[in-house]
């Protein structure tokens, strides 16, 4: 997997990649992790339980990372939380959403479960 292919900013293929987020199989796959990290089903996750998840997301995509630098899920929550103190449902189907825009190299849905799929094997193993 490879971080960000200019080729996929064509309006073309960004008209394609926003099309994905209606698609059922990547939605069915972003539900796993949303059912995983909001394990007492209050419909929301706090700060801790996001940075928990995306670092052990990072430690998935970049094996040398050292675990206690939490920095990049800092300020990735900043962003993907909207500002908020929580995270709702749809707005960590948009973070998880951004993750595999960013790592997958087309605009086909399969890719996109392939290597969210991936990244959840991954993070089981943990």
């Amino acid at each position: 997997w490879a971080q960000c292919n200019m080729d996929m900013y064509s309006i073309e293929n960004m008209k394609k990649r926003e099309a994905l987020k209606g698609r059922t199989g990547l939605k069915g796959v972003i539900a796993i992790f949303w059912n995983m990290i909001d394990a007492d089903k209050s419909g929301r996750i706090c700060k801790d339980e996001y940075v928990m998840m995306s670092t052990a997301i990072h430690m998935a995509l970049v094996p040398d990372h050292d675990p206690s630098d939490l920095e990049a899920a800092v300020e990735d929550w900043a962003s993907d939380s909207k500002g908020k103190d929580h995270m709702n449902e749809d707005d960590f189907f948009d973070a998880m959403f951004e993750l595999a825009d960013v790592w997958t190299d087309s605009a086909r849905e399969d890719d996109y479960v392939a290597f969210l799929m991936m990244i959840l094997k991954a993070v089981s193993e943990l």
